[in-house]
């Protein structure tokens, strides 16, 4: 096992003496664990904007909780006995969405044998949480907008307009804006919905918190699972605070519970109780800690293709990751690679093939600087010479 940046702590701190379980795990209200200042920010958002109502954008990683932290912003809401209502736009299929949400008249199609309201009316004054929106389809999006600003809705088959009383909450782990630059996702329905917007950290930056939600879920499945573990070996602290847990919070449970079925008997939960495939994962870089460091991702290529076409899809994994790690930063990312902006979104599109030869310029005119050039990286690789300008070298 490589050596990576740890922080120091000592094991028995997630269990010194507290004056509850709640407590003991960093866990408040909100049902959020953790002790972090990521976590505490998130705390506060949620118990600011709770009572409030008003529509809430939850971005993060996939495993961060996003829906953990929509159950606590109704729950801690004016109208917590109303329903909360979990709508996964990339689970249902496109054909049956507008139906679920938005209910049919009798007689609307085959089968409709009754007036049937949707989830939205359903909801009453509860929440409606639609997770992974970036994955709605645009046709529906547009019907999402106009219920969010007419408070009405029609069900499908129906010329009557209701009234919708239900907060709408929505969570995704896309780039909204880069979806939005390329069609994907309506420009007015985000900015609807962008602010106010509470941002999840990833687990490994929060490398703090992992000792109160082991010991969270130790709570949780030793009763459902029968196990006598006690207490974890120091080679398992050690692998849980450097393994960069690319599954987040979601990988971390799933973990401790099969190593609590492995344990069986044992007291003491040790290495070779972990999974293969997550210790294994550790050893080959797999989603580094410290991306700055190591360097290491984890990109997909064709198989047996010809080369341009592996070299363009690399491309543009790549240059998807550099925005990531750049907080989608257009120029820092353009600046980090080396290339205008212009260049980065015809990468990104696929219209550029890195295999292309260009004939040099003789006498190559002076390329002309744009404001959203990054400074230094003037584009001269997509613009065509200004008019007049030779570029055969001629005199």
């Amino acid at each position: 096992m490589d050596s990576r940046q740890t922080i120091d702590w000592d094991p028995a701190d997630a269990r010194t003496s507290p004056t509850s379980s709640t407590e003991q795990v960093g866990e408040d209200t909100t049902g959020i664990v953790g002790v972090s200042p990521a976590i505490t920010r998130v705390r506060q958002q949620i118990v600011r904007l709770a009572s409030l109502p008003v529509c809430v954008l939850i971005r993060g990683e996939t495993g961060t909780g996003k829906e953990l932290v929509a159950q606590a912003l109704h729950r801690l809401g004016p109208h917590a006995e109303a329903p909360f209502i979990p709508v996964n736009c990339a689970a249902i299929p496109e054909h049956l969405l507008e139906s679920e949400l938005f209910g049919y008249r009798r007689g609307a199609f085959t089968g409709a044998d009754r007036d049937t309201p949707g989830l939205i009316e359903r909801a009453g004054p509860g929440t409606v949480f639609f997770d992974e929106i970036g994955d709605m389809p645009l046709y529906h999006q547009a019907k999402i907008l106009r219920v969010l600003q007419e408070k009405r809705v029609r069900r499908l088959g129906d010329d009557v307009e209701r009234p919708v009383q239900c907060r709408f909450i929505f969570a995704t782990h896309a780039p909204l804006e880069y979806q939005v630059r390329h069609g994907k996702f309506r420009k007015d329905l985000y900015f609807r919905i962008r602010t106010p917007c509470i941002r999840l950290p990833a687990l490994r930056d929060r490398q703090e918190d992992i000792p109160f939600l082991v010991e969270f879920f130790l709570q949780k499945y030793r009763p459902l699972l029968g196990a006598r573990v006690r207490d974890l070996h120091r080679q398992v602290w050690d692998f849980l605070l450097q393994y960069p847990w690319p599954g987040n919070v979601r990988e971390l449970e799933a973990v401790l519970a099969s190593a609590l079925v492995e344990a069986r008997e044992a007291t003491v939960l040790r290495l070779e109780h972990l999974p293969p495939e997550v210790r294994a994962g550790l050893d080959e870089g797999i989603g580094t800690t410290d991306r700055s460091e190591s360097n290491l991702w984890t990109i997909q290529v064709p198989r047996l293709q010809p080369l341009a076409v592996v070299r363009a899809e690399f491309e543009r994994q790549y240059v998807r990751l550099v925005l990531q790690e750049a907080g989608f930063d257009k120029s820092r990312s353009a600046r980090i690679l080396g290339v205008c902006r212009a260049t980065l979104y015809h990468i990104l599109d696929g219209r550029r093939s890195p295999m292309v030869k260009r004939t040099p310029c003789v006498n190559p005119p002076r390329p002309r600087l744009e404001s959203s050039d990054p400074p230094g990286f003037p584009c001269t690789d997509l613009e065509s010479p200004r008019p007049g300008a030779r570029t055969d070298g001629g005199s």
